[in-house]
């Protein structure tokens, strides 16, 4: 799991580091219309986590194995020290998660509170404060909230105005965008590119919403303008809330307004956004894509794993078409990856060796102490198999060996071609 999650989290840089790139490009070409669409490079690099990983590649601890190899060594890889400390740091990550995800939503109806009674008004609501922002509130019944004081502050070109720009947050769903990317924040907290990419994400969606009421209305740039520095020291709306001042750079904005009229270069900008979100797409699955056949399988190499005890297993692997005697060096504890392919059949050996204490937990307790001897470490080894035939399990036995001594494992059905035997013996290397 924290191997899935750091390859997600290489995926999500890679990302978010092309879109703040390009932006910076986008912006010399056109509005901000286009550069918010650029955006869609990151649920596109999302869905690029679901797709296959390529199988072409595989890892050092995953070595295939043919009928013509002769003695074939695999080398496997420590998960971790202790199995404790991948449960402490998802437990961790998953509270601090949940911790913000609460806060957000306390923030969010706190808010909505604070707004105190709504009077509908034509096609908006007006709150019983002056001290708030315009803005678009409540995720799954949008509604627009405008200041007391509103008809007052504004001209009629102005409300005009404003209310046309929250419609627009309304009509693209912002809303949920936000909420979206919030969610993102919070599972993503303690990667500070996340918070970086927030807050221009926000810029470019009202920049968006900007360009487009003046592409509505061409002649009202200087009222637009004015409407801004009207509303500029109100108080803002929680994050996800669309509000017509939001904590962005008042002078950006306006200075994006003087663009509305210009001439757009749209056939390179959509070009651009289809490159950089291509090559973010495909630089989010190359980062995820693992190189193992399977993630589940996948071990991360811990810096440790010469210290912690190591066996030596040779086998012989008796196949209804071939026999194969690889040799397998396995660290205590952790799982080493085999496979076999004759033609079009793949079989899969997931292998684990641990001692008897480890591995029986309470049960080895509860044994005589002659089987609790017989049993130590020192003379026995317990051994995990996984026999997997073209991705399916076929069986999954385990069995407590004496050190140096042969020891077989049998796997047999109604269907011969699926029968298997494993011959082998374990010692410890120093």
């Amino acid at each position: 799991m924290l191997q899935a999650g750091w390859s997600v989290c290489i995926a999500l840089t890679l990302a978010l580091g092309v879109i703040l790139i390009q932006r910076i490009f986008l912006y010399r070409l056109t509005d901000g219309r286009l550069v918010y669409l650029s955006w869609w490079t990151l649920p596109l690099s999302a869905i690029a986590l679901f797709f296959p990983p390529s199988r072409t590649i595989l890892p050092d601890i995953v070595a295939p194995v043919t009928s013509g190899l002769n003695n074939p060594t695999v080398i496997s890889a420590p998960a971790f020290d202790s199995p404790v400390y991948p449960a402490v740091i998802v437990t961790g990550w998953l509270s601090i998660s949940l911790l913000l995800l609460c806060i957000s939503i306390y923030q969010q109806r706190h808010f909505i509170k604070r707004l105190g009674r709504l009077h509908p008004v034509a096609e908006f609501f007006v709150s019983e404060r002056s001290d708030i922002s315009p803005a678009l509130v409540g995720l799954i019944h949008p509604r627009i909230v405008m200041p007391s004081d509103f008809f007052e502050r504004y001209s009629t070109s102005q409300q005009d105005l404003i209310l046309s720009h929250e419609q627009v947050h309304q009509q693209r769903l912002d809303l949920w965008a936000n909420a979206a990317f919030w969610c993102l924040r919070c599972i993503f907290w303690f990667h500070p590119l996340v918070y970086i990419a927030h807050r221009y994400f926000r810029l470019d969606q009202e920049l968006a919403c900007d360009a487009e009421v003046l592409r509505r209305h061409p002649a009202q740039q200087s009222n637009y303008a004015q409407a801004m520095l009207h509303t500029v020291m109100q108080e803002q709306a929680h994050s996800i809330y669309c509000s017509w001042q939001h904590h962005h750079p008042l002078k950006e904005r306006i200075m994006q307004l003087k663009k509305s009229g210009k001439a757009q270069h749209k056939l390179p900008s959509l070009l651009l956004i289809l490159c950089t979100a291509l090559t973010g797409t495909v630089s989010a699955w190359a980062s995820h894509n693992p190189l193992v056949t399977s993630m589940q399988d996948a071990t991360p190499v811990s810096l440790n794993s010469m210290e912690q005890q190591r066996y030596r297993i040779q086998t012989k692997i008796v196949t209804e078409d071939s026999i194969v005697s690889p040799t397998i060096i396995a660290v205590q504890g952790a799982k080493t990856n085999l496979e076999l392919v004759e033609g079009k059949n793949t079989w899969k050996f997931v292998l684990q060796v641990d001692t008897p204490e480890a591995m029986m937990g309470k049960k080895y307790q509860q044994l005589s102490k002659e089987k609790q001897e017989q049993f130590s470490s020192a003379r026995a080894a317990y051994t995990k198999l996984e026999i997997y035939k073209n991705d399916r399990l076929l069986a999954t036995p385990s069995l407590i060996s004496q050190l140096g001594q042969q020891s077989r494992i049998e796997s047999s059905s109604d269907q011969k071609e699926n029968d298997i035997a494993i011959d082998y013996s374990i010692v410890k290397i120093k």
